[in-house]
């Protein structure tokens, strides 16, 4: 479920209340790539980026609709086999939300 130097734009990047990076990637118009959003429910997935890392003073260079390249990878999942969290049915099938660990994220020219 790795994958290496996907294109993409830049569709949400913020910050939660402990300072860890929430990033979202539209790799379509209507899918995306994804942290979670809070602690809580990153407890055992753990794909906030960590202020102390690389990967996170990378994206300080970024910003909202940027075009970038990115690798990481996707976690599995038993009834759709890699996890996809949207909040209900219709959204997995008309804008999926696909939770994803990056490894990195580089601007595109």
């Amino acid at each position: 479920r790795a994958v290496s130097s996907w294109v993409g734009r830049i569709n949400k990047l913020e910050t939660n209340t402990e300072g860890k990076a929430i990033l979202s990637i539209r790799i379509s118009p209507d899918i995306e790539v994804k942290t979670w959003n809070n602690a809580f429910s990153d407890i055992n997935a753990s794909t906030l980026i960590s202020k102390d890392s690389s990967l996170y003073n990378n994206l300080f260079e970024l910003s909202r609709g940027q075009r970038v390249e990115f690798s990481g990878s996707f976690f599995s999942s038993q009834a759709d086999y890699v996890e996809e969290t949207s909040m209900t049915i219709q959204g997995s099938m008309t804008n999926p939300e696909f939770l994803f660990k990056f490894k990195s994220v580089k601007p595109l020219n």
